[in-house]
């Protein structure tokens, strides 16, 4: 569970299980500043995208393969992110089940 104040903090508390026997369950918490925290790239129509993985198995593409980013349908999550990739061909990636990295 993330936590966010009002003094530019997030603290998020997180239970644990016990690791080991002998060893018992807890609690951690992690405080960090707000602007400290990374923000996840977003995908851009018209940005770069190198395939990682892709679960279609009809498709020429391999590992490494680049393309441009040409729509995005959906939801940030549940995306569709639709690319023309170098090679000639058009694929669109699932954003929760293809893997991928921006450029």
């Amino acid at each position: 569970m993330a936590i966010t104040s009002g003094y530019n903090l997030v603290v998020m508390i997180q239970a644990s299980q016990a690791c080991c026997s002998g060893s018992n369950p807890g609690i951690r918490t992690h405080i960090w500043r707000k602007d400290s925290i990374p923000k996840k790239e977003e995908p851009k129509v018209g940005g770069r995208i190198k395939l990682v993985h892709t679960t279609d198995e009809m498709t020429r593409l391999q590992p490494g393969d680049e393309g441009t980013i040409t729509d995005i349908e959906g939801e940030p999550g549940d995306r569709l992110i639709k690319v023309k990739w170098d090679n000639g061909e058009t694929l669109g990636l699932l954003e929760e089940i293809d893997k991928f990295t921006l450029l």
